[in-house]
């Protein structure tokens, strides 16, 4: 069962694009993260195909038509410091989000 997760998201339906985090119930911080992208408040769909852990909004760098996500690659082992971070641009393109940076690496 998925479960909000959205306060680490930035949804609002005014902005042109926003997103509301969401993971599994009960979820650890490795637990799969899924970006839920919105414009204007409608649903459009994940950001990406398939859930990532360490996955967070990188508030400083999204704007009202750019949504900035930070996916944490991981260390060597689960209680190892992560092992770099990729930040992905996600931009409204009038009619449909693009993706304006490589997928971060499963």
């Amino acid at each position: 069962m998925w479960t909000s997760q959205s306060a680490f998201g930035n949804f609002d339906r005014c902005a042109t694009l926003s997103t509301a985090l969401v993971s599994v119930e009960g979820a650890t911080g490795s637990s799969p993260i899924t970006a839920l992208m919105f414009h204007r408040g409608k649903y459009l769909g994940t950001a990406t195909y398939e859930a990532y852990g360490f996955t967070s909004l990188n508030a400083a760098r999204t704007t009202d038509d750019t949504v900035v996500l930070n996916y944490k690659t991981p260390g060597a082992c689960n209680a190892c410091p992560p092992a770099g971070i990729t930040s992905v641009r996600y931009q409204w393109q009038g009619d449909h989000v693009e993706m304006l940076d490589p997928a971060p690496v499963s």
